[in-house]
């Protein structure tokens, strides 16, 4: 038993004298607008002019749950778009055929998510 603790004790100080090493980590604050909607499919998000498309089933993302995963059966049925963007103003217009749904300057600070809801 003795012989046992002695190694172990061994391997341990062994462990501590070994190379340091040092590592960063830190967090990508990624900035995005949700666009949440009862029916997105077939409507035309524009944002600035590098940014336009016609939003297909596939562009759809899936709902997450609210605090706690909570559900939220009324957030569960809309159709939500994701898009990353840079920091910065942004001229957001949103149509569906000939009806403007959105057409509004935002601005999106550095990591921050803002969600546009359209009725």
């Amino acid at each position: 038993m003795r012989k046992s603790i002695i190694v172990f004790l061994s391997i341990l100080l062994g462990a501590c004298g070994g190379a340091l090493t040092k590592t960063n980590v830190g967090i990508v604050e990624e900035s995005s607008l949700i666009v949440v909607s009862d029916k997105l499919i077939g409507s035309t998000i524009k944002v600035g002019e590098d940014l336009n498309f016609k939003v297909k089933k596939d562009d759809l993302s899936k709902y997450k749950y609210g605090i706690l995963g909570v559900k939220a059966s009324e957030a569960e049925r809309l159709e939500t778009v994701v898009i990353p963007l840079e920091k910065g103003q942004h001229k957001v217009f949103i149509s569906n055929g000939n009806e403007i749904r959105f057409n509004s300057l935002i601005y999106i600070g550095e990591g921050q998510t803002r969600k546009i809801r359209i009725k």
